[in-house]
């Protein structure tokens, strides 16, 4: 009796024991992390790296860097909020029941297995995506703010004006419509792609001046382009799949991208490499790193930027241009990274900081700062609208702009944009953000007066408390004048005089919201 009395207390031990091991396989390991990496453990758990519920990344990637045969994502309750990851090969990637994983950004997964070729990766990417997407765990961009109906309505009063206008002009200046008609007559001429880089540059003009495209340029367009692609005039066909690879960028359909790939393979030429420029999708990485030993700049600064579109995974080819001579292409570099802003460029952020280059030093500091302020320190979150609710705002704010804005000189409109941005709150001062750092001035005996700046930084004012972090953020601007602008705004929102040290106003600022 007393042996089997025994047997029951063992056996609860046991469970509670179990228990316990299990609670702490989601914890952060250090001892673990190094038994993975040294082989003697073949699975590994992805909150043994620190689980992070504003940003997983960096607890997820280095699991699957680790070299293990089978990586576990646990239920740690939240999401796994997600910059774009780069998958291994021969590995097996584990969901436990209920893990959500949510894209900061629209959703990139890599595959990453150097015996493949570049077609296989791209279709086991899309095969990945795919299985991510059946199971229901991806969530595209969940972490996106949104305007509610009533703000939009309440914007939508104030900018349709002015996009309308814009829009006009730019479809007058182009043409757009005769184009377009032309385009469908003529396909069979050379002459055909005229049409079609009137419309790939309205695309541009459009993107430029934030307004959204002309309903004429939809998937009919795409396909003629596409079908002028495939169909080249035989007299200069090289010539003639350049203009529409430059053309099928400008647009930015991801139905082109193949197109502009198979163009880039053939030995591109300076309009394909231009239509790259404001391109974001990762297929394009391999075919820019087949050509890492850029002579052109031409063909470079628009590979560069593409680049910095990407994200994370090209962060290794930015850092070769950064070693290469050319200047401009180092700078472009070191934009790019800025750019990106994860802690996985602050290494490479950090050797151009000592480097002693005069050109790139003070740019790779303020650059090591936002990232500091934005990912490591978490003082401010850019905020991320939807494309349309992106577009409301920045209009808003250029008629708010007094001299900014070309199209609406009401006097009372511009009052009542300002009294909206303020309503807003939180929800304008990203794009008040980007305000700060305007460079417009007009210039005095004193020296030049960044009006745009100035009022932008006095709605923040007005704003007040919920603007503290941008106007930190603010503080890492590579423009004197807007760092300038937001330390004397901060000091009438809160009181405080730390001048334009971010140091000081970071640390000020996690000690009042208990995170010091």
């Amino acid at each position: 009796m007393l042996a089997h009395i025994y047997l029951i207390v063992a056996r609860i031990l046991l469970i509670l024991v179990a228990v316990a091991a299990d609670a702490s396989g989601s914890a952060e390991n250090p001892r673990a992390i190094e038994e993975v990496l040294s082989g003697k453990r073949p699975a590994a758990n992805a909150a043994w790296w620190g689980f992070d519920d504003e940003d997983a990344s960096d607890a997820l990637q280095p699991a699957i860097n680790s070299g293990a045969k089978r990586v576990v994502v646990p239920n740690m309750g939240k999401d796994w909020i997600m910059r774009p990851i780069t998958l291994a090969g021969n590995q097996e990637l584990v969901l436990e029941k209920g893990v959500v994983i949510t894209a900061e950004r629209p959703v990139q997964i890599h595959v990453g297995n150097a015996d493949l070729t570049n077609e296989d990766l791209h279709e086991r990417t899309k095969a990945a995506t795919r299985a991510f997407d059946r199971a229901g765990q991806i969530r595209q961009g969940k972490t996106q703010d949104r305007l509610t109906l009533a703000e939009r309505r309440m914007i939508d009063a104030l900018v349709a004006q002015r996009i309308s206008s814009v829009r006009a002009d730019i479809e007058k200046e182009y043409d757009l419509a005769a184009n377009i008609r032309e385009l469908a007559r003529r396909k069979h001429d050379f002459q055909a792609w005229m049409p079609a880089m009137g419309v790939a540059w309205c695309a541009k003009a459009c993107r430029a001046k934030h307004v959204p495209l002309p309903s004429a340029i939809n998937e009919s367009v795409v396909d003629d382009v596409i079908w002028q692609y495939e169909h080249p005039y035989e007299g200069d066909p090289a010539e003639h799949r350049y203009e529409c690879t430059r053309a099928l960028g400008f647009i930015g359909d991801r139905k082109g991208v193949p197109y502009v790939l198979d163009s880039l393979r053939r030995g591109g030429g300076h309009q394909s490499w231009q239509g790259i420029e404001d391109l974001s999708d990762p297929r394009l990485l391999p075919a820019i790193e087949q050509r890492l030993d850029f002579t052109d700049q031409q063909d470079a600064l628009p590979a560069i930027s593409c680049l910095g579109n990407i994200g994370d995974v090209a962060i290794p080819a930015l850092e070769r241009f950064l070693k290469g001579n050319d200047r401009a292409l180092r700078r472009s570099a070191a934009e790019a990274l800025i750019r990106i802003g994860s802690q996985a460029c602050l290494t490479a952020l950090r050797q151009v900081a000592q480097s002693g280059d005069p050109d790139l030093v003070p740019e790779a500091q303020v650059g090591i700062l936002r990232i500091q302020c934005r990912a490591i320190d978490r003082v401010y979150r850019h905020p991320r609208f939807p494309p349309e609710d992106e577009l409301r705002l920045w209009h808003l704010a250029a008629i708010a702009m007094p001299g900014h804005d070309q199209t609406v000189r009401d006097g009372k409109m511009r009052a009542r944009a300002e009294e909206v941005l303020v309503k807003l709150g939180t929800k304008a001062v990203g794009v008040l953000r980007l305000q700060l750092a305007n460079r417009n001035h007009g210039d005095t005996r004193h020296g030049p007066v960044y009006f745009v700046t100035e009022y932008a930084a006095k709605i923040l004012v007005r704003i007040g408390r919920p603007a503290v972090p941008c106007l930190i953020d603010a503080l890492c601007d590579e423009q004197p004048h807007a760092r300038a602008a937001a330390a004397q705004a901060l000091q009438k929102i809160t009181g405080h005089a730390h001048g334009a040290d971010y140091a000081a106003w970071s640390t000020w600022f996690l000690k009042q919201t208990g995170r010091s």
